[in-house]
């Protein structure tokens, strides 16, 4: 029928939040006698949720809301967290942020441990993870919702198989508010006609993957000068609690991080 993994997950829904179960890692919580809704057994909730969780986490706009939390109104705020992100909102306390972290390399000496990869990372002991590339470019928009200050128009996928997003940043009532839609191949090329002729493609090799419920996101950009590799991990700790979540990224043995560049100005475009 001409369908494909990406357009049935990417092209369904503009965004997706995933609640784990409170059987993976609040499981004094999980109680099949007196909640109707539950009949698995905690290993079968944990199963059924972790395929769940594969399933959905490649899509643009997938946020996880685990249970490293003092209570469930506080999950439940950060799910509300994740809506403002979804249509382009930031509160000012409690939001969803990201971290960015610039990877070492691996040195010529130990290329065979890419087995046939394209990031310059070491996979041996990677879990369970998904790679694609990332085509974005950037084009003159302009909306009558307000001030467009940047637009890009990305394609997603490998092989035949890819999916279609156009963001963009405009100013309305002096908030900043950031916009982002699917679109169809057909809309992609269309836009593509207003690429801004001076700005280059930026080109990725992503690799996704979720750890101890964490988000990661490796990125080698193997077009841009020095060909950084860059992972962007997504938090859902308020800022007063980074150090707590920076504890938790354990990377497997032989990914090392090199600098924390989330404020260098030279990685915001990234």
């Amino acid at each position: 029928m001409g369908f494909n993994t990406n357009m049935l997950r990417d092209n369904r829904y503009e965004g997706i939040i995933h609640l784990i179960t409170s059987a993976d890692g609040a499981d004094e919580y999980y109680n099949v006698l007196t909640n109707e809704a539950r009949y698995e057994s905690r290993d079968e909730a944990v199963e059924k949720d972790r395929a769940l969780r594969k399933a959905y986490y490649l899509h643009k706009n997938w946020w996880c809301v685990d249970n490293n939390v003092p209570d469930f109104t506080t999950k439940m705020m950060r799910a509300m967290d994740a809506c403002y992100n979804i249509i382009g909102l930031r509160r000012a306390i409690g939001t969803f942020f990201y971290k960015k972290f610039l990877l070492k390399k691996i040195t010529q000496d130990k290329k065979g441990l890419l087995s046939g990869h394209k990031i310059p990372i070491d996979y041996t002991n990677l879990p369970d993870f998904e790679e694609f590339e990332v085509f974005e470019d950037f084009i003159d928009f302009k909306t009558n919702e307000g001030t467009v200050t940047e637009s890009s128009i990305t394609r997603k996928g490998k092989g035949e198989a890819f999916s279609y997003t156009h963001e963009y940043t405009i100013i309305k009532k002096n908030q900043r508010i950031r916009k982002k839609r699917n679109i169809s191949a057909a809309e992609y090329l269309h836009l593509l006609e207003r690429k801004i002729a001076d700005m280059q493609q930026v080109h990725k090799h992503r690799l996704a993957v979720v750890m101890d419920t964490i988000y990661y996101i490796i990125d080698y950009y193997d077009n841009v000068p020095g060909q950084p590799v860059l992972m962007i991990v997504q938090l859902i700790n308020k800022m007063q609690e980074i150090s707590e979540t920076k504890d938790r990224l354990k990377l497997p043995k032989g990914i090392e991080i090199s600098r924390d560049v989330t404020d260098e100005q030279a990685y915001f475009a990234h």
